[in-house]
């Protein structure tokens, strides 16, 4: 009783303030207000329309969407009608002001709402008194603008729990992902340091504790390596387990060895330590070799000075030594683990274009080593003169670390003799099969409405819905978009399968909000601040997405980041964004170079939501040749560096060589943490005639469900 009448004292000065007879009262019936403390609401209004039994009530649900208006006469203090209805409101879509705004103009108001905006929202304006009331523990940083205003009050309904000075005083919830290269994920233990208490690790290798920033995490593993680190802010904390240590946050712990200046190099005939060599030798490294390119040719452009593309762009017809009279320019000698491929034919008009290397698979490169001087080469006798690159592949290296002995004819093994496969599997999960049963498009949305508590957790549940909606209805599908990015603890791999589906349906305000939630959510992921450039430009702002595309390509936008695995892409976006809207943007910002676009058959640009999925991307050139390109444990350091940095995306390029069909394949193989049984949406974005007047631009988007299913992606012809 005595808290009754405590809180009866706390509201009766706001109460004053509605001396009139009118008043708006505003109830948020977005998704995040599900669950809301309803019982302690109506408590409020109880005592309110004590203080106030006959009075005239315009009462808005609204979500950012829609709104719905409803007027009453309160007489004797009967507000049963108005609770009726809020008690029959579904909770959908996002927090947005914006539909109210013009309600607020006209009386004093009440606004029931967490102030959760993930929309943009109009800043609230009116000459009347207005209340935000809340019955969420902390005070949301929506509530905390709008409440900087005179006439607007904030009224909390529970106990207030809000950090002074942005600095937590209370326990953060932090979670990650341990994955473990070799070896089992109960090899390491992690526990806070002050408290001594032990964090479970999942089976699947998630984890999540309960910690104050500042407090000290500490990792171990059975080997007695150690690393700590002092909680921050940011609640995401993923963790790469080597059998050499321990890959945190880009840093990197292990054993201690004495490297030494013993580096050993590949003449052809046996490797010998570079200081015993007379002559200079240039070796390139898998790691140092441009993967994002389709043939060896353009993977190695610019990696050995005075070495670049023969005629046609073939490396195969390059010119490693200098041309006279009497050799002209004789092409070089390529050996593959030791087994020569033929020349290329030379004559004194123009050389040719046979594409010689086109088969050799760019991930399969172990390394490469470019013999130049007369002194490296004469071993080789007069097939020499023209200079020798030795390509020794990744096969080579594990067949002789396993005592066998390598191929040497790697050519019969890359001819592509699969059909053409299906492009399009359709997939339909439960519960859309249960939306199409229903008789109209209510019906389905009131069948969505009762399943989705059961769906909730699984990350492409709201882009499925949203794409089953939103042929019927734009709006409606919209609306349930946004509840996704209402949940506080959505995975990345359901926000990015979202930003995809709505991309693609041209629906780039949804895409911004998207990404937007994604900077947010996953701040310390190199990807998020691409898809942001991205969703920027689709939605006009292009100077917005220049200066974050420049703020990747230069590494200064985040400097805590390692931002060189999306550079190129970035690059080759400003070049794109340059190239079609100059003229909005301001060139001053930008290097000379991205005034030039290269041209080329295709640029294309693979993204996948889940970054845990394994699969192999295989291109089929024209003449029936191919490589294959592994987003799987066969390329290790590859998903350690997404692992650690946080991207989820590959550029690769068709240029030159011989004209005609092209096929790009895929086939999943499941997911790197096997107990994730999470699908995952593949975005293929093809430019064609990319630099030309003639580009123009397609998006794919496959669903990656069935381990060991192959799909086509794309079906090209270059000419």
């Amino acid at each position: 009783m005595i808290k009754r009448i405590t809180i009866l004292l706390l509201f009766i000065s706001i109460f004053n303030s509605y001396a009139q007879e009118q008043i708006t009262l505003a109830w948020d019936t977005s998704f995040s207000m599900e669950t809301r403390n309803s019982n302690l609401e109506f408590r409020y209004l109880d005592n309110y329309f004590k203080a106030h039994p006959s009075i005239d009530v315009r009462m808005v649900t609204f979500n950012n969407i829609k709104h719905t208006q409803y007027d009453f006469n309160i007489s004797n203090g009967n507000w049963s009608a108005i609770k009726e209805i809020l008690n029959a409101v579904v909770y959908d879509g996002a927090t947005s002001y914006n539909t109210i705004a013009k309600f607020l103009e006209e009386n004093n108001s009440m606004i029931f709402t967490d102030g959760n905006i993930t929309t943009k929202s109009l800043p609230i304006t009116s000459n009347y008194d207005i209340s935000i009331i809340s019955t969420h523990k902390n005070k949301a940083k929506g509530i905390e603008r709008l409440t900087k205003a005179e006439n607007i009050h904030f009224v909390q309904l529970t106990e207030a729990n809000t950090p002074s000075a942005g600095v937590s005083t209370t326990k953060m919830t932090y979670k990650g992902t341990v994955f473990v290269e070799e070896g089992d994920i109960n090899d390491v233990k992690i526990m806070v340091k002050e408290s001594g208490s032990e964090i479970k690790v999942n089976t699947n290798g998630t984890y999540q504790f309960s910690a104050m920033p500042g407090e000290t995490l500490q990792f171990k593993t059975i080997h007695n390596q150690q690393k700590e680190i002092t909680l921050t802010q940011s609640p995401n904390l993923n963790v790469w387990i080597k059998s050499s240590g321990i890959q945190l946050d880009e840093v990197f712990i292990s054993n201690e060895k004495d490297i030494g200046s013993t580096e050993e190099i590949n003449t052809g005939y046996k490797k010998v330590n570079k200081r015993s060599l007379g002559y200079e030798v240039k070796t390139i490294s898998s790691e140092d070799i441009n993967q994002s390119s389709s043939d060896i040719s353009n993977a190695i452009n610019g990696k050995v000075s005075g070495v670049n593309q023969g005629y046609g762009k073939d490396i195969s017809t390059a010119k490693l030594r200098q041309a006279n009279s009497m050799l002209w320019a004789k092409h070089p000698l390529i050996l593959i683990d030791g087994a020569p491929i033929p020349k290329s034919i030379t004559t004194m008009s123009a050389g040719t274009t046979a594409e010689l290397t086109s088969f050799i698979d760019v991930n399969n490169i172990g390394d490469i080593t470019i013999l130049k001087g007369f002194a490296a080469t004469n071993q080789y006798g007069s097939e020499g003169v023209g200079g020798v690159i030795l390509i020794t592949t990744k096969q080579a290296y594990e067949s002789k670390t396993n005592g066998g002995k390598a191929s040497g004819n790697p050519q019969n093994k890359n001819v592509y003799s699969g059909n053409i496969l299906p492009n399009k599997i359709s997939v339909k999960s439960s519960y859309i099969k249960e939306l199409e049963k229903e008789v109209s498009i209510e019906a389905a949305y009131t069948k969505y409405v009762s399943q989705r508590k059961n769906h909730i957790n699984k990350p492409l549940y709201f882009t499925d819905i949203y794409r089953f909606f939103r042929s019927s209805n734009q709006q409606l599908a919209t609306q349930i978009a946004y509840n996704y990015i209402e949940l506080n603890d959505t995975p990345q791999s359901g926000l990015r399968g979202l930003l995809f589906e709505a991309t693609a349906n041209k629906d780039y305000g949804l895409a911004l909000d998207v990404a937007k939630d994604l900077m947010k959510k996953f701040p310390q992921h190199i990807q998020s601040y691409l898809d942001l450039a991205i969703a920027y430009k689709n939605n006009g702002a292009s100077q917005k997405s220049l200066d974050l595309l420049l703020g990747i390509e230069r590494g200064t936008i985040n400097q805590s980041l390692d931002f060189t695995a999306l550079k190129k892409i970035a690059d080759n976006e400003i070049r794109t964004l340059v190239f079609e809207r100059k003229a909005e943007l301001e060139l001053s910002k930008i290097d000379v170079k991205h005034l030039n676009k290269t041209k080329l058959d295709a640029r294309i640009v693979f993204d996948w939501s889940n970054s845990n999925a394994e699969f192999e991307l295989q291109f089929v050139n024209p003449t029936k040749l191919f490589f294959t390109w592994d987003h799987n444990m066969k390329n290790t350091s590859r998903l350690e560096q997404e692992f650690v940095n946080g991207f989820s995306q590959e550029e690769f390029e068709i240029d030159g060589g011989a004209k005609g069909q092209w096929l790009i394949n895929v086939k999943y193989l499941g997911n790197k943490s096997k107990n994730d049984p999470s699908h995952t949406l593949l975005k293929c974005t093809i430019q064609y005639d990319y630099g030309t007047p003639k580009e123009r631009t397609e998006e794919k988007i496959i669903r990656l469900h069935q381990i060991n299913q192959e799909q086509q992606v794309v079906n090209l012809f270059t000419k």
